[in-house]
């Protein structure tokens, strides 16, 4: 019955009906991040399956309907977690296999996926973060170019890695690399950057992060 149901509803839809009701969609936990899964997609997916699930030279089936994408969302999230990327299949798993699998099905497939809306979409700050430190060096060192114009800023709208690495790399612009984060050969326990990206979420734009530690 299940087998019959599935070439009905899969290949003939125009030949039956009551299909909504065959099959239940994956559930996306509340728990996944939409926003930290997408980067994590193009880190370690996107050179084989493309940037939009496309498929590519290397592998050219495309996410969209794919197999294990019409399962469960354990069954999607583990076949990350055991096996992908091919290359490397310790390289996502855990966080990343759930957060990566959520943006394969929201963004490729939300016929069938449930809970998309309930994902987060937030930066997620890390717990090592120092408030207290990241405003003392943003007082310092930022504030006086960017009084005003940090609230809702591009940079904030993805993930808490993009805005850091961006202020290790090129923060302040007239000092390019003078807030970095401890690196081989580098003695930095301030941790500059994290600190500084946390303060600019956290306390500049709440609404855009999750993970916010407390200030001592």
């Amino acid at each position: 019955r299940d087998t019959a149901a599935h070439i009905l509803c899969q290949f003939n839809p125009d030949l039956a009906e009551g299909c909504s009701d065959a099959f239940s969609k994956a559930e996306v936990p509340p728990t996944a991040n939409l926003t930290t899964g997408a980067a994590e997609y193009a880190a370690n997916c996107a050179s084989c399956h493309g940037a939009n699930g496309q498929g590519s030279a290397f592998y050219p089936g495309s996410l969209e309907n794919c197999e294990v994408c019409k399962g469960t969302f354990e069954g999607l999230q583990n076949k990350i977690h055991f096996s992908m990327p091919p290359s490397n299949s310790a390289s996502c798993v855990d966080d990343c296999a759930e957060n990566t699998a959520a943006h394969i099905l929201c963004q490729f497939n939300p016929d069938l996926a449930e809970g998309c809306s309930n994902a987060s979409t937030k930066a997620e700050v890390p717990p090592t973060a120092d408030l207290t430190a990241g405003a003392s060096r943003f007082n310092s060192q930022c504030l006086g170019c960017h009084r005003f114009n940090l609230s809702n800023c591009n940079r904030c709208q993805g993930t808490f890695d993009t805005l850091r690495n961006y202020i290790k790399a090129a923060m302040p612009r007239f000092n390019a690399g003078a807030c970095i984060d401890p690196a081989p050969g580098v003695s930095d326990p301030s941790n500059c950057a994290e600190n500084t990206a946390a303060h600019i979420f956290c306390v500049i734009n709440p609404s855009l992060a999750e993970g916010c530690p407390s200030s001592p």
